[in-house]
């Protein structure tokens, strides 16, 4: 686990050269929003799931490697069945479809033209964490189905991050404003208080990365540009006013 700001630091100071060299393409990244400020306490709830994978992960780490009479490890190779070997080459050409022109998948090049390998290596994954310790057999349909599924979500991850990772400087800014802009919002909503927040409150209470400086009114400026926010001011008063656009709190939803 990285924490975000060193992994964006990386990406916008070597991006280049990890995309050059498949860096960026030999993981499989996730990165969350954050949700501080939305973490409040509920009552424990029971997690049978997660109780059935600890004591399964617990019994893969107590197995001893298999070996053979020269210390080499013994592999037990595992292949697809027929349902599975048709949903991976459906998989692997929906991927190669997306990777062309401007279509979903065309900024993340190196990313997506490993998702079918990399889905066939998750599929592996599943199958033998189900079955190890019985017989192997091959992986079947609803195991490669799975792990396509979970694939296309790390693309889309990967495309986000992507895209996050382009942004200047300016438009970072005027993100976290508008993320910070529609939390408040939310929570006036949430408080039955007044939506409308002054200028004056954002340059006081606002996101600390942003305070200082003209880095505010640069963000207010450019999402105002964009329509994604409205500041207005009432006649014979200096005070302004700043009002997210409705479908900018859905989007954020």
């Amino acid at each position: 686990m990285v924490q975000p700001s060193v992994l964006d630091s990386f990406f916008q100071k070597t991006e280049g050269l990890a995309r050059g060299i498949g860096f960026f393409a030999r993981f499989l990244f996730s990165h969350p929003e954050s949700t501080q400020g939305l973490r409040f306490y509920k009552e424990p709830e029971a997690m049978p799931s997660l109780d059935e994978f600890q004591r399964r992960v617990t019994s893969l780490l107590q197995l001893h490697a298999l070996k053979d009479d020269l210390g080499r490890l013994v592999t037990h190779p595992v292949g697809l069945d027929a349902g599975a070997q048709k949903a991976w080459i459906c998989f692997h050409d929906e991927v190669e479809e997306f990777i062309g022109g401007d279509r979903e998948y065309s900024t993340i090049k190196d990313v997506a033209s490993k998702a079918a390998e990399n889905a066939a290596r998750l599929a592996c994954c599943l199958h033998v964490f189900t079955k190890y310790g019985g017989p192997f057999g091959d992986i079947e349909h609803s195991t490669m189905d799975s792990a396509c599924s979970l694939m296309r979500w790390y693309l889309d991850e990967a495309v986000r991050f992507g895209r996050k990772s382009e942004m200047t400087e300016d438009l970072r800014n005027a993100e976290l404003l508008e993320g910070w802009l529609v939390e408040k919002h939310k929570e006036a909503i949430r408080q039955k208080r007044e939506t409308l927040i002054t200028v004056n409150t954002i340059r006081q209470k606002g996101p600390n990365a942003l305070r200082g400086g003209k880095r505010i009114d640069d963000a207010l400026s450019l999402l105002q540009d964009h329509g994604r926010l409205r500041v207005t001011q009432s006649p014979g008063s200096k005070t302004r006013f700043v009002t997210v656009a409705p479908p900018v709190i859905i989007e954020w939803s």
